[in-house]
């Protein structure tokens, strides 16, 4: 009886032969094999695109088949015996198996979800002490860690029950979704009490879960949550926790371990591979089980007796080789009726999964699958029991990993078989120190994991790839479906996600295929995968190049209906019928498979369907990522389906297909556009005249395959009439029928080349035939037709005027207008059309009657006037075709007027004109039709071959040739900045401005024999003037023709009398202006702005004329908003009134003075924080300053670090030694950006100035270089601390931030005075913890002491960090101004705008202020002159030191050495350097240009922390102190002085920053700025007013500034405004007039008025309507938001709550991450939030509440009168904090966090309560 026990077999392995099925396959397969036999016999007679394309893909087609055929052909399944298993092993004696669960987003995959497979799986029939469930979770969610407690603690009572009543289906959310009858097993008494209870329990566990789901972070409490606290999804360190462990080893709940690998930001993770190599090595330390099943996280047990089947398989076999591994099919629960989206993959899993179950085994499908821990350790099938060919320890440490616990598990699996079970059954919480080790990020470094053993890297379908090393080893695999299924998961629904999941997966296949080291091909030839399982894997990873030919024989049809053509045979024809037999024998075959598996017709026609539909779409979209992955352009990525039990939204269509953006659409759309088009086009060719024969013959069997195309993709077709979700997007569809179009284009052209030309020429030609001939084209059918619609427009008109005698409404009237003015329309119509007529001419009489010295002259004008628009490759082409004409060259003259001026155009030109010579005699030569070069060669070269002659095949590829080196040397011209100017000719060019510059003529070619070779060539550019006008191409073409005049007559006269008068010309060099001041008047915007300011002071006046009758709250808070509103405007309107700006000339600076003569300059660079501003970024602004364009001996350069950090200092040190080749180089080659990241970020043949082998081979050198510096600067960054060696780095040891002596190192020194290098200072000034720092100002004002002890410079140049020079030239400017006047007072600083480079499209963020400070700004200049900025400021320093302007050049008023002291400080030497400057000027540069280095003590001293107790700076002189915006501060200062300043805008501009990007990084920017400007205008010293009162500031710039200062004050009648609305729909009273009222138009009309003002001005900029309404958008947001707390952070710095902070912004080069959506705002705990949130809260509240009061009873009178302008009020609210509104429902940092909701709905509330209370 034992033996007969031990005899019965675990496993049955039963074939599945069909005879009549493999019957079928063949006979498919030999009509395939016919129709190929057609195709290739037809190529003799008929070799088309089309005969050919049908050729491939049917070739592909039956290839394909072969392979299908291949697969089925001997399937198998395995049938277990679990109750055999049981009987041949005792329960102690079954092996221990370990159970993975990998998740990896709790948001996609939901901890519900997860809890139930690991659940069920804990819940199996096998002994619980031989189990051990491993959890990883790749995101490391602390919401699923969570949610696996609670679950850990339901298993107690949940694994009981399920024992206790034999439960079948051990999924708790499945099994309580059964009707209780079906599963009340008996219903006793026990059985209803203990269900009842265990639902109610897991109703709870399912509540804590998703409240859980739902929080932003779960509830971190206890030990256990330590590792979770501030945790990154993507940059943490590993964590194992032992959930539950089963420590008496007794059969009652299995271990459970939650395992999340570490991941850091620079380690891959291989995804999901990756995370089960980590499970298989925690588990090796932990539990070590022979066997392991992997399921994922939706894949619940459904057979509670899953694994004794899995184990009849895996012990049943007498050699373990049979059994590498055991695969389940993936089953889902809970799909939809006919399974729409074809994604059940039940037919599949039957005949491809059992088909291939029969040759080596099926392919691992990554769930459901029970593998062998040795074969996964790489164990061959053919050492077994045996140590023969296993590693020794050495070689198993390289292989496995340093460790030694995990060497010693994987000895005793391969060696012993491990088949004990668990090793650490009373230690397992033990193991997780060990087991954090094996997960670390680093642990598979130099070892073999994911390469020869565990789960493979190298695919996103790991699972296939894992697979396939496993087949290829020699194992076999088995495939086993128990009845009910072994597990079951959900399956997505939609479009979207199915073709996601599709994409995906062909992708990672074509992978696999194209791996040279892992494909089947090669694991075939080279290991032991048998042949036909290679082509059973083929068959699986040519799903992605399936659609090719797919998507080109669902183009053929359509193709052959358009062009007339066909692919098929003709109805008449015999091969029809086997065409005919084939599509009818492949469908009905694959429908028998879904009959024999019991699916309806209608599940085949889906799926059928959605074959095709992913072969076009997710098939080709993941063949185009493999391509572009091996191109270099992209990466594969892992993208996680999303899983969810809730199947389908009650208000959604199951079954209905859905879109959205992803361009996996576009193909379909784009067939279905072709296919409706094509089926069309042949309509109407057969009804208009071609059905006779065509119907007969061509044609029919095209029309069938387009409208099967179209039936296959019908979703599509309803997709373009959709709404919502189930509407393919205008995106898809615009660039679907750009596709379309395209297609239909080729088509056309293919058509047109198919048809052959036949020409005739007139042989004979006398004098008396006409030159041309008049031919009318009357169709009196035409005229009648236009006289009739005429007729009726005439009637209409008649009947429109009787009855205005009995209706004069509006509406008549309007029709009459408008049906008088079509009528107008028609008469005129009717006229142009009437007497149509055409001339033809003929060429070859006018040879006849003239000889060619009698044909008359001809000028040819060509004009072009923007390079960039008009590439000159263009205009060189049309140049070359005029030259080339065929008419005496003697008689032609080709003018081009280049209305730029463009240097570029003019090069080309040259260069053309030299080609020329070539050209026109090959063209003559050979009497080519087409002269222009570009399209000559475009052409096929048979078409142009010209009797295929040896000497013209010679001559055209010569030509060919020297035409393509014209246009790269062209192109290259048109991609550099600059083209190269060398020679006198291009003199002209040189810092030629394109809207302001000389006239100039160039004649590039002269005819000078006037014979007949090359016609005359000339080149004109006329002279701009900003303020004369130029009239367009009129004016440029009027140009030409004086130029004509000019040169009809000889040139007999040399210009001999050039520099005839030195003196003279010195004289007027001297009288050139260095600057000019341009006034920017505008009457249409003055009028304007008097318009707007006429309705505001209309609305006041009806508010103040209401109160008599209306004094409610209401009515006051509007008047007092209005009023503030009206008072704004009236700033507005004085700071734009008088715009100016200055024009700056560089050149006439060089000419009015010599090199040795220019003042010297100290340019000043300030940072603070090396983390928020990184160093890379403050070098590269250094080495910019450096590099301009001025005596390298008149400028030092002072970097202040506030941080006092190393790292700025060593990025420095490092900078100055790479700026000994920067500065050479640029100044070589004459560099236009002298900013390095920012010129090596162009594209190299944008910079490569004239591609010379020189200039190569320095870029390429310079470039390493600076690669090499931006990669010392990064390390040094990320370093803790860089290596502080030497004397240099003595005064940095041990320093900390905010408490360190002063520091000043010469980094760089000019010692010979050469135009070397510039002198570069290195400052921290001393900072103690109890001295007040006062921000940037302190620090500028450091910089100005230890500038004027060791250079003092007379002028000053100060910038931030990120402000690096973006105009070489940028200080010449400067000096033009500092210079230019005849009186210093004009010009105390000059200010250049603050502009960004890298900024997001259309502004989202609003923080460019280009319109502000174009209008603004440049406003304000036209007064005393612009705000003080902060950066790109030039000063001169005696302003600085307080000096006023009404004293130069004279002693008066100077103080003396005693109260210089006072106001200076006690230092002798800095006392010396500012009597210098303030008495004589200073203008003798650098005084201790050969000590430099020796001034770095007293220079200490100056900036100590104590050094200006006592003293005036940042009171009375320097940058001054009391406000964080200590620019404009100090610009107020030196305004009230009575100095002016001046503002100007070079091109290209000045510098370059960049600006903050999201939404707190902006609003905190604005903040700060609202804060400081506050405090100016209330401090009692420094006020606008006061300054106007009692100081020098004129009237107008206080105003000025009054309007910038209460920026923040303006927050408040901005808010009460906003919610003014809200309060009177909730209170049911108006605070605007009713609609039938004036004054409602008075609104409405300001309303218009002052949004129209607004975008005018925008468009004036060249911006954008978006960039407008974002940046309106932004500006009520700031209002509420960052102005709000500003003025809210003054009043309690006034009330002593709390002191103002400088909150330094964070910089970076970087400009958005590459997962990051630019332009979305983003939001923080930050409380600038609340208000913005508490906003929308009302509104949307109050929206709802009037809508239903209209409804419910209020609508008569009310929608008449009140409450609509407030209902379009709140509505235009909402759209302006439509971001707050994207935010209530987004996700992330997208997202509103719910601190700012919760506090936001308390002020929601408490303001609703205020309203009902009012």
């Amino acid at each position: 009886m034992a033996e007969a026990t031990v005899s019965l077999p675990l496993q049955e392995r039963i074939p599945a032969k069909n005879k009549l099925k493999r019957l079928s396959e063949l006979l498919i397969l030999s009509l395939l094999l016919s129709l190929l036999s057609y195709r290739l016999s037809s190529l003799s007679s008929n070799r088309s695109l089309v005969s050919l394309l049908a050729l491939f893909c049917e070739a592909w087609f039956t290839f394909v088949w072969l392979l299908n055929v291949n697969v089925k052909w001997s399937p198998v399944i395995y049938k277990t015996n679990p109750d055999h298993l049981l009987n041949k092993f005792n329960i102690d004696e079954l092996p221990a198996i370990d159970l993975f669960v990998t998740t990896a987003d709790s948001e996609v995959e939901p901890p519900i979800i997860t809890a139930n497979t690991v659940l069920s799986l804990l819940a199996v029939d096998y002994p619980a002490n031989r189990l051990a469930c491993y959890v990883s979770d790749d995101g490391a969610s602390p919401k699923t860690y969570c949610s696996l407690i609670h679950a850990s603690k339901f298993a107690n009572r949940w694994i009981p029950f399920c024992r206790k009543y034999n439960v079948k289906v051990r999924a708790p959310f499945m099994y309580f979704s059964q009707e209780p009858g079906q599963s009340l097993n008996g219903l006793s008494l026990d059985f209803l009490r203990d269900w009842k209870e265990i639902k109610n329990e897991y109703e709870e566990l399912s509540q804590m879960i998703e409240d859980v789901g739902k929080s932003h972070l779960p509830p971190l409490q206890g030990d256990d949550f330590v590792e979770f606290s501030n945790i990154e999804r993507g940059n943490h360190q590993s964590i194992v926790k032992v959930l539950w462990e089963n420590k008496d080893g007794k059969n009652g709940i299995p271990h459970l371990i939650y395992v999340s690998r570490e991941k850091r930001p620079k380690h891959p993770h291989h995804f999901k591979a990756g995370a089960l190599n980590v499970l298989t090595r925690v588990s090796a330390l932990m539990t070590n089980a022979p066997f392991f099943l992997n399921v994922d996280c939706d894949m619940f047990a459904n057979n509670h007796k899953v694994i004794l089947h899995g184990m009849c398989l895996l012990l049943g076999f007498d050699e373990e080789g049979s059994c590498g591994y055991a695969q389940t099919p993936q089953m889902f629960y809970g799909g939809l009726k006919n399974d729409p989206f074809g994604n059940q993959l039940e037919v599949l899993q039957k005949f491809v999964g059992g088909g291939i179950a029969g040759i080596q085994g099926p392919f691992n499908a990554g769930t459901g699958s029970f593998h062998r821990r040795k074969v996964i350790y790489g164990s061959s099938p053919f050492n077994q029991n045996t140590n023969a060919g296993w590693a020794s320890s050495k070689e198993l440490r390289s292989i496995f990993g340093d460790s030694n616990e995990l060497i010693d598990s994987t000895n005793e699996i391969i060696k012993q078989e491990a088949k004990g079970g668990f090793r650490f059954i009373n230690e397992l919480s033990r193991r997780t120190k060990i087991a954090k080790q094996v997960a670390s990020s680093t642990f598979e470094h130099n070892t073999s994991w994911g390469k020869e053993i565990g789960w493979m890297y190298g695919s996103i379908v790991e699972d296939n790839l894992t697979g396939l090393r496993i087949h290829s080893m020699g194992w076999k695999s088995t495939y086993f479906k128990p009845n009910p299924p072994a597990f079951l998961g959900c399956a997505p629904t939609g479009g979207p996600a199915c073709l996601t999941q599709y994409k995906r997966w062909a992708t990672g296949l074509l992978e696999i295929l194209l791996d040279k080291d892992h494909s089947p091909v090669v694991a075939t030839l080279t290991k032991q995968l048998h042949f036909r399982q290679c082509l059973g894997y083929i068959r699986l990873n040519i799903w992605a190049l399936q659609s090719v030919p797919e998507l080109l024989y669902s183009l053929l049809p359509a193709y052959c209906l358009i062009t007339g053509t066909s692919f098929l045979p003709k109805v008449s024809d015999g091969q029809f019928l086997l065409a005919t037999m084939l599509f009818a024998g492949y469908n009905l075959y694959n429908l028998a498979e879904y009959k024999h598996c019991g699916k309806s017709c209608r599940e085949w026609w889906n799926n059928q369907r959605m074959q095709r539909i992913t072969a076009i779409t997710a098939f080709l979209l993941g063949f185009l990522s493999v391509v572009f992955k091996l191109l270099g352009l992209s990466e594969t990525v892992f993208e996680v389906t999303r899983k969810d039990q809730v199947r389908m939204p009650a208000h959604a269509e199951p079954g209905r297909f859905t879109f959205d953006g992803s361009p996996m659409f576009i193909t379909g759309t784009m067939l279905v556009l072709v296919h409706i088009t094509a089926i069309g086009v042949a309509l109407v060719s057969w009804v208009v005249g071609v059905i006779g024969p065509e119907m007969n013959g061509r044609g029919v069997g095209e029309m069938v395959c387009s409208g099967w195309v179209l039936i296959s993709f019908w979703p599509f077709v309803r997709g373009l009439f959709g709404k919502g979700n189930y509407s393919i997007p205008w995106s898809v569809m615009i660039k679907a029928g750009v596709l379309a179009v395209l297609f239909l284009g080729l088509c056309r052209i293919l058509k047109q080349s198919h048809r052959k030309k036949n020409s005739s020429a007139m042989a004979e030609a006398t004098v008396s035939l006409p030159l041309q001939e008049r031919i009318p084209a009357k169709n009196k059918l035409k005229r009648l037709s236009e006289l009739l619609i005429l007729s009726l427009l005439l009637s209409l008109l008649s009947y429109r005027l009787s009855s205005l005698s009995s209706n004069r409404s509006l509406v008549c009237l309007l029709a009459l207008f408008c049906e008088a003015w079509f009528t107008f329309v028609w008469l005129l119509n009717v006229n142009v059309k009437w007497s149509p007529a055409i001339y033809k001419t003929n060429p070859d009489h006018l040879l006849n009657k003239f000889n060619v010295d009698e044909l008359p002259a001809i000028d040819i004008f060509v004009t072009t006037a923007d390079s960039e628009l008009e590439p000159p490759i263009i205009t060189v082409n049309t140049v070359l075709s005029l030259l080339a004409v065929d008419y005496p060259t003697n008689c032609l003259a080709c003018y081009v007027s280049d209305d730029g001026g463009s240097p570029k155009t003019y090069c080309s030109l040259t260069q053309a004109s030299k080609f020329v010579n070539r050209w026109i005699p090959f063209c003559r030569k050979y009497n080519v039709k087409v002269r222009a070069p570009f399209m000559y060669f475009s052409q096929e070269l048979e078409q142009s071959l010209n009797g295929l002659s040896s000497d013209f095949l010679r001559d055209w590829k010569e030509i060919k040739n020297e035409y393509e080196e014209l246009s790269q040397m062209i192109e290259d011209v048109g991609k550099s900045h600059l083209p190269p100017l060398q020679g006198d000719d291009f003199v002209d060019f040189s810092n030629i401005e394109r809207g302001n510059h000389q006239s100039i003529v160039k004649v590039l070619w002269e005819n000078k024999d006037g014979k007949d070779g090359i016609p005359h060539l000339i080149y004109v550019s006329r002279e701009k003037q900003p303020k004369h006008p130029h009239h367009f191409k009129v004016g440029a073409l009027n140009i030409l023709s004086h130029a004509l005049q000019l040169f009809c007559f000889k040139r007999t006269r040399k210009q001999s009398h050039r520099k005839k008068n030195s003196s003279a010309m010195a004289e007027a060099t001297v009288s050139l202006p260095l600057q000019e001041r341009i006034p920017a008047k505008k009457k249409l915007k003055r009028l304007s702005e008097l318009l707007i300011l006429s309705l505001l002071l209309s609305l006041l006046s009806y508010r103040l004329s209401s109160l008599s009758s209306n004094r409610s709250l209401v009515c006051l808070l509007a008047l007092f908003c209005e009023a503030w509103f009206t008072f704004v405007w009236l700033l507005n309107v004085n700071v734009k009134w008088s715009p100016a700006i200055y024009k700056t000339n560089p050149d006439h600076l060089l000419n009015k003075f010599n090199i040795d003569e220019l003042p010297a300059i100290d340019l000043f660079v300030t940072t603070a924080d090396s983390e928020l501003e990184p160093p890379i970024m403050t070098a590269n602004t250094v080495l910019s300053l450096l590099a301009v364009d001025y005596p390298a001996n008149r400028l030092a350069c002072y970097v202040s670090d506030d941080g006092g950090s190393p790292k700025t200092y060593c990025s420095l040190i490092h900078a100055s030694k790479f700026a000994n080749r920067w500065i050479p180089f640029c100044r070589k080659y004459n560099v236009k950006v002298r900013a390095p990241f920012m010129y090596f970020s162009q594209e190299p043949d944008q910079s490569l100035n004239g591609l010379s082998l020189d200039f190569l081979r320095d870029w390429k050198e310079i470039k390493n270089e600076y690669e090499e510096l931006s990669q010392m600067i990064e390390d040094v960054r990320k370093s803790h601390l860089p290596a502080l060696q030497g004397d240099d780095f003595v005064d940095f040891s041990n320093i900390e931030r905010g408490n360190h002596q002063s520091i000043v190192k010469v980094l760089w020194e000019n010692k010979d005075g050469k135009d070397g290098i510039p002198h570069l200072i290195y400052v921290s000034r001393e900072k103690r913890p109890k001295h007040p720092h006062h921000f940037k100002a302190g620090a500028l004002n450091v910089l100005t002491r230890v500038s004027a002890l060791m250079t003092n410079a007379p002028f000053i140049l100060n910038v931030d960090c990120d402000m690096f020079a973006n105009n070489h030239k940028v200080i010449l400017h400067g000096m033009c101004l500092l210079l230019g006047f005849d009186e210093e007072g004009s010009c105390g600083y000059a200010q250049t705008p603050q502009m960004f480079y890298g900024g997001l499209k259309n502004d989202p963020f609003g923080n460019q202020l280009e319109v502000l400070q174009k209008f603004v700004v440049g406003g304000i200049a036209g007064i005393q002159g612009p705000f003080n900025e902060g950066t790109g400021s030039f000063h001169r320093r005696k302003a600085i030191y307080g000096s006023s302007p009404f004293n130069q050049n004279t002693n008066a008023g100077w103080a003396s050495s005693k109260e210089l002291r006072s106001i200076f400080g006690d230092s002798n030497e800095l006392i010396d350097s500012t009597n210098e400057i303030i008495k004589q000027g200073g203008k003798g540069g650098f005084r201790f240009i050969n000590e430099l280095s020796r001034r770095t003590e007293i220079a200490k001293q100056v900036a100590s922390s104590t050094f200006e107790h006592n003293t005036s700076w940042g009171k009375e002189i320097g940058w001054m102190y009391g406000s964080i915006v200590e620019d404009n501060l100090t610009g107020l200062r030196i305004h009230s002085m009575g100095w002016k300043s001046t503002y100007f805008k070079p091109n290209p501009p000045a510098f370059l920053g960049c600006a903050p990007t999201g939404g707190p990084a902006c609003l905190t920017q604005y903040k700060r700025w609202a804060t400081g400007l506050l405090e100016i205008l209330l401090d009692k010293d420094h006020s606008p007013v006061v300054a106007t009162l009692t100081k020098q500031l004129h009237f107008r710039q206080c105003l000025g500034y009054i309007r910038l200062n209460i920026w923040a004050l303006q927050s408040v009648p901005e808010l009460l405004y906003s919610l003014l609305p809200a309060y009177c729909l909730i209170t049911g009273t108006s605070f605007l007039p009713k609609v039938s009222k004036g004054q409602f138009l008075l609104a409405t009309m300001l309303f218009a008025g002052y949004n129209l003002y607004n975008l005018a001005e925008y468009k004036h900029c060249g911006k954008s309507c978006r960039e407008w309404w974002n940046n309106q958008r932004m500006q009520r947001i700031t209002a509420i938001t960052a102005f709000l707390l500003g003025f809210l952070s003054v009043v309690f710095k006034l009330l002593g709550l709390s002191e103002t902070v400088f909150e330094v912004t964070r910089k970076d080069q970087a400009r958005i991450p590459a997962h990051a959506e630019p332009g979305r705002f983003t939001f923080d705990g930050t409380p600038m939030f609340i208000t913005g949130t508490m906003l929308v809260f009302v509104h949307i509240t109050t929206i709802g509440v009037a809508l239903v009061s209209w409804v419910v009873g209020v609508i008569g009178p009310e929608m008449n009168s009140r409450g609509v302008g407030e209902m379009v009020c709140s509505g235009w609210v909402l759209i302006s904090f439509w971001p707050f509104v994207r935010g209530l429902f987004g996700k992330g940092s997208y997202g509103i966090p719910w601190s700012v909701m919760i506090k936001a709905g308390v002020l929601a509330v408490l303001f609703m309560g205020l309203c009902q209370s009012l």
